[in-house]
């Protein structure tokens, strides 16, 4: 099937510098930051490239930012010809990336909203209301019942993000959130909190989502270019009515990545490209599932390209790798008659290891089977079997049943 899933990172993937490149090679992207600097006014490209450390993590500033960065990613990479995926989904604020991306939010639209979201959080983040921290080494179930048990009327403690079954993320007020680190680790948890000073996506944040209920009201929703996963249901938007209200509800309510990427694994996705800063989102992948390849835009461009390969070519491809495949069977399994060391050396082992090299390159996902390299194989194979001294007969049978 060979389906492909764009992902989209959340806070917390920015650095100084990020998307640099692509601003430089790219007259799109340099648009892209030119509208952002205009809604936000200040030069974020500049903010990105020169500013300090502790203003780009400001949310304010990071999250208007990250979207300009995961928007011009893929922008770039729709432009250098990739296909257009079959799902969409962002963790947390990535989810606004991953609707913009589809279609569904103008740019401009998406980046006033992330202007105001970021806003709205940073004066959560200095009230001190609570904080968040992540948690390993304990069930989710197990640990829902801890955040009950540490919860009372006044204070609350509860799940804020189902990363991967060896990451959750609890948030809530310090008190209570400080009586379920004494039990996490009474029972053999670990837990470390994060650098906030606010209950990210626990009821607590309330005020915020109500915020932004305005901007949300006025923005403009069109149909999807392919379907966005909701943070907040773990399945696509049934339509685009419904993304104000998704967008308000995904404030208070966990993150289920966990079962998104349950959903897209069972929806027969292949593979994943996380566009935007970092790699968080890779990472995160890889430790849900081995059966979806993780890339990310940042790092990986050029096994990324070879996502793009058409069905047709697809199936060549991998009709070429099984004659790949058939080569090394037969070079393995035929008997040699040659025992002048030197002449296996040059005739057998050196083709063989050519022959691996092709197939090992091609199942790891970096280069594809050409027919070029299949009748590259076969010659290889042939050179085998003569340094081996095998019949003509034998070796004509062996090379017409490839």
């Amino acid at each position: 099937m060979n389906e492909t899933a764009a992902l989209f990172p959340g806070q917390g993937s920015q650095y100084r510098g990020m998307a640099g490149s692509l601003y430089r090679e790219h007259e799109e992207v340099r648009a892209l930051y030119r509208q952002s600097s205009e809604i936000l006014g200040y030069d974020l490209y500049r903010m990105c490239e020169e500013g300090a450390e502790a203003d780009l993590t400001q949310t304010e500033v990071a999250q208007p930012a990250i979207l300009t960065a995961s928007v011009a990613a893929y922008t770039v990479f729709r432009k250098e010809g990739g296909r257009r995926p079959a799902y969409g989904a962002g963790h947390s604020l990535g989810e606004l990336s991953a609707l913009c991306c589809a279609g569904v939010i103008g740019f401009p639209e998406a980046v006033r909203i992330a202007k105001e979201r970021g806003r709205l959080m940073q004066q959560a983040l200095t009230s001190g209301a609570g904080t968040m921290a992540a948690v390993s080494g304990v069930d989710a179930t197990w640990l829902r019942q801890i955040c009950e048990d540490s919860s009372d009327t006044e204070h609350m403690a509860v799940i804020a993000n189902y990363n991967a079954p060896t990451q959750i993320v609890i948030s809530g007020h310090t008190k209570a959130v400080q009586e379920a680190e004494k039990r996490i680790k009474a029972n053999g948890g670990r837990l470390a909190y994060l650098k906030v000073s606010s209950p990210f996506h626990s009821p607590l944040m309330k005020p915020c989502a109500e915020g932004l209920k305005g901007i949300l009201a006025e923005c403009t929703y069109r149909e999807p270019e392919f379907p966005v996963i909701s943070n907040v249901t773990a399945r696509p938007y049934p339509d685009s009515s419904q993304v104000p209200q998704y967008l308000y509800q995904q404030i208070t309510s966990p993150v289920l990545w966990q079962d998104i990427i349950a959903y897209l694994l069972n929806k027969g996705v292949e593979n994943s490209v996380e566009f935007g800063p970092g790699a968080v989102l890779k990472g995160l992948m890889i430790k849900n599932t081995p059966f979806i390849k993780a890339f990310c835009f940042e790092q990986d461009r050029e096994m990324i390209s070879r996502l793009n390969v058409a069905p047709e070519e697809l199936f060549h491809n991998r009709q070429n790798l099984q004659t790949i495949i058939a080569c090394i069977a037969a070079a393995v399994s035929t008997r040699n008659r040659n025992w002048n060391d030197e002449e296996y050396r040059l005739g057998v082992e050196e083709p063989y290891e050519q022959l691996c090299i092709i197939r090992d390159r091609a199942q790891n996902g970096l280069i594809p089977v050409s027919a070029a390299d299949a009748d590259k194989g076969k010659e290889l194979l042939r050179r085998i079997l003569a340094a081996k001294q095998l019949p003509a007969e034998e070796c004509r049978q062996i090379m017409a049943e490839l």
